[in-house]
């Protein structure tokens, strides 16, 4: 006797499709999404965007406030201490006009985002073996070149402004600051913790991988910004 063919109408598990292994599950989106306070269509997105920036800050957190005892154990000068601590500040005011013209006409808020990460990763494993090499203005170049890449908060809050109405967007935006106060709170610690347990160049590699993390999440997890951002703000 010929064996019938399973009727697929009769067993609708030959239906479902296959949960994607990447992708959390529905009602983990939903709840994450209740935090953030929106039910935009964009929802995916924001959650990536807010985890970014809290592990950018986190990163961040590890590594600045080690920088003073970077300078003063590479034997910087008193004089000379107020020009390699601005440096910093000195890239970000070129980097704010010409970053923020290159995300919304060259490269896309997320290609900007990816340049930050990226870039950030490299000053800091740079100020890792500068330090590690006795090397003074290796540390000062690692600080140029993240003050003219990394414009997170600016693009963030960009991205989460075209996404979002003008209700939703308060919540968003209030969950993004909790995140970067949360980040701040725990990373001195941590940081410090490293530094003590190994030395003061681990914090500065640690970050670095945080920001390579950091990029594969963006890049992965983020869609094209010609279908996301460049829509005008909602509300």
């Amino acid at each position: 006797e010929v064996a019938k063919r399973p009727d697929r109408n009769q067993h609708p598990l030959h239906l479902r499709p296959i949960a994607s292994p990447t992708r959390p599950p529905p009602a983990m989106l939903q709840r994450l999404q209740h935090w953030l306070g929106t039910d935009s269509e964009h929802g995916r997105s924001l959650i990536v965007i807010v985890m970014a920036v809290f592990l950018d800050m986190l990163a961040v957190s590890f590594f600045v406030p080690l920088l003073p005892f970077y300078w003063k154990n590479l034997g910087v000068r008193p004089e000379l201490l107020g020009f390699v601590s601005s440096v910093y500040q000195l890239s970000q005011i070129v980097s704010g006009v010409v970053l923020g013209y290159v995300g919304d006409h060259i490269l896309g808020r997320k290609g900007v985002m990816l340049l930050s990460f990226v870039g950030s990763a490299v000053s800091y494993a740079l100020a890792a073996l500068s330090y590690k090499g006795g090397w003074v203005w290796g540390v000062v170049l690692s600080r140029v070149i993240v003050g003219l890449v990394k414009q997170t908060m600016t693009i963030s809050r960009a991205a989460i402004t075209s996404m979002t109405n003008e209700e939703e967007r308060i919540s968003v935006l209030s969950s993004l600051r909790a995140s970067l106060t949360l980040a701040f709170m725990i990373g001195p610690t941590i940081g410090g913790l490293l530094s003590k347990w190994f030395d003061r160049s681990t914090p500065a590699y640690i970050a670095s991988g945080i920001f390579v993390a950091n990029s594969a999440l963006v890049y992965f997890m983020l869609p094209e910004d010609k279908d996301l951002y460049n829509a005008p703000a909602k509300g």
